[in-house]
């Protein structure tokens, strides 16, 4: 596992009206056995929120419209900043969306975490869970940082993401999922009657896992196996397999596998 915190903060005019992390702290736990390939987006994804993506940071730099609902106060977040609503509507595809959402999640005294929403970008690098899949470093993420004004995105350097690609506006405006969003989205969502023995790739396509709900969210996806990943070498559970840090998960027919002994 990784934590960090943010150390130091700098501000070329009041702080009230721009604060920049300059200096950060991370701590490894090496003994915690993630896969080198996944550990690097693990470093990235905490590596991001020391350099500012962060709610309370949005905030300060007004990009972020926070609704609060319900008699618990509960606080729901969208990115809205030009650059950030632009990348998002291009994504899905969706040119009346009017923000990027941020993940409903709260502590103690009900403050929005920083996170993007799980099920519009579950394999995104900055969505609430990392070291189980691709973890994709978009334009998203890279439009929020550039939105925030300490930073200048190379674009050209934005990686694809599957998740949502071109969903349209069905998809994005609704916050939950329905019933037959696995027939709507079969490229991100499952059906719960899938096979419990059968292997499906995941929708980052870097390992085989089986349809299993999230910890706390009411949809259904493909989710990683513990052995199932393409990209350990050292992974000796799916035989048949060409495993290195560049595999990736393909849907085929009638395949046998062909296992030495």
């Amino acid at each position: 596992s990784i934590w960090l915190l943010g150390c130091l903060q700098s501000s070329p005019f009041r702080a009230s009206l721009s604060i920049r992390t300059t200096v950060g702290a991370m701590n490894f736990y090496l003994s915690g056995g993630v896969h080198p390939w996944f550990a690097v987006r693990v470093v990235a994804h905490e590596l991001a929120h020391v350099l500012g993506f962060g709610y309370q940071q949005m905030e300060v730099k007004s990009v972020v419209r926070t609704l609060t609902t319900g008699g618990y106060a509960a606080k729901s977040g969208t990115v809205i900043s030009t650059l950030t609503n632009k990348k998002a509507q291009e994504h899905f595809n969706c040119s009346s969306l009017e923000g990027m959402p941020l993940r409903d999640e709260y502590d103690g005294v009900s403050r929005l975490h920083s996170h993007w929403d799980r099920r519009r970008a579950k394999n995104e690098l900055m969505g609430p869970t990392v070291a189980t899949g691709a973890d994709f470093y978009t334009a998203l993420t890279m439009a929020a940082f550039e939105d925030m004004g300490f930073y200048k995105a190379n674009f050209s350097m934005a990686e694809p993401m599957r998740c949502g690609k071109n969903a349209g506006c069905e998809f994005v405006n609704e916050k939950q999922c329905g019933p037959d969003d696995h027939t709507k989205f079969p490229a991100m969502f499952c059906q719960k009657n899938y096979s419990g023995t059968m292997s499906y790739c995941t929708s980052d396509r870097v390992a085989l896992g089986q349809c299993s709900s999230s910890w706390n969210d009411e949809y259904l996806f493909i989710r990683s196996s513990p052995f199932g990943s393409c990209r350990n070498e050292e992974n000796t559970a799916l035989h048949g397999s060409r495993l290195d840090a560049g595999s990736w998960c393909l849907d085929g027919e009638l395949l046998k596998v062909d296992v030495e002994t």
